[in-house]
């Protein structure tokens, strides 16, 4: 049976953002927005394997939403690992999941390998994370910009 928190770690470890299970499929990661597989000596998911991984992921009440919409967008708190968006979707008859580590801390624009002027956008402090129902929706002078904390 596939192991879910032994997944998420190697992705962290990995310096991932995103744990890609579809059956069918070996565990994909990706890594600086390229995928690759999470651990080549893994075989392929089974479809119990991406139906327990919901089962694990979602309370009884999110988890009959799932069955009755067929997709379901939430997050979920692993103790010791941290905070994931999770996206359930049913694609070709089966369970498929994405899972995105949310970081436990905002990188800076340097680490973010960002320009400096993008430091420079409105002259004001902004703090963007997702959080907020106007974070969407912030924009700097047209500039849209998403998890930094910009400081002058």
């Amino acid at each position: 049976m596939f192991d879910l928190i032994t997944a998420l770690e190697l992705v962290i470890a990995r310096g991932g953002s995103d744990l890609q299970l579809k059956a069918g499929g070996s565990p994909l990661v990706r890594i600086h927005g390229e995928l690759d597989w999470l651990d080549p000596t893994l075989k392929a998911l089974e479809a119990r394997d991406t139906e327990q991984v919901v089962h694990d992921l979602l309370p009884e009440a999110r988890l009959k939403e799932f069955e009755q919409r067929h997709e379901i967008d939430c997050s979920h708190f692993a103790p010791g690992l941290g905070t994931f968006r999770v996206n359930a979707y049913m694609q070709r008859g089966t369970v498929a999941v994405v899972v995105r580590v949310i970081p436990n801390e905002i990188r800076t624009i340097s680490e973010l390998g960002l320009p400096d002027v993008v430091g420079q956008l409105g002259g004001r402090v902004a703090h963007v994370d997702g959080r907020r129902p106007d974070d969407a929706a912030l924009a700097l002078h047209g500039c849209a910009v998403v998890g930094v904390t910009i400081s002058t």
